[in-house]
């Protein structure tokens, strides 16, 4: 199911891994949230019920994982927020795309020669929208991942080629 939507505010939040944002957005059809534009719009007494959702919603999870919302923005800052994510999503999650590739073709080939399959050091790249949201995250240690996964897979690859040329002799 795929429904258009509006945006309208965004909410900051602190969670146990650091801020983060919600993009809030109210299905564009819905003639209830008609009125819904910005965060202006939103009643007071609206806004205080989606922040006491995401002050509260992790609260059974245990002791060491919390969130709490830290303020809104306007239309205008998650519609620059949500463009300042899909300039991260091109610069970093088509390299990290790249990576997945090169960690298949590096499994496969691994398997050609040890019939043990391979350990996995760090798990796969999160799905897109994962790594959508991910990326609202501070974007320097992704970008510090993702090269360092890079350089990583590189090097086993490296390691994999060489082990193939002295296998194959």
């Amino acid at each position: 199911c795929v429904v258009q939507l509006r945006v309208v505010a965004m909410l900051s939040v602190e969670d146990q891994w650091g801020p983060n944002m919600k993009v809030i957005g109210v299905p564009d059809e819905e003639p209830r949230l008609s009125e819904y534009k910005d965060l202006d719009s939103i009643p007071i007494h609206v806004q205080k019920e989606v922040s006491e959702f995401f002050n509260t919603y992790k609260n059974l999870e245990g002791e060491d994982i919390w969130a709490q919302v830290t303020g809104w923005s306007d239309r205008a800052a998650a519609m620059a927020r949500i463009e300042d994510c899909r300039k991260r999503w091109f610069s970093l999650g088509l390299r990290i795309e790249g990576i997945e590739e090169k960690e298949k073709e590096l499994e496969s080939r691994l398997r050609h020669v040890d019939p043990r399959p391979c350990p996995r050091s760090l798990p796969l790249p999160l799905p897109l929208s994962l790594v959508l949201f991910a990326c609202l995250r501070a974007c320097v240690p992704a970008r510090a991942w993702v090269e360092d996964k890079e350089q990583r897979v590189e090097e086993r690859l490296a390691r994999v080629e060489s082990a193939l040329k002295k296998h194959a002799k």
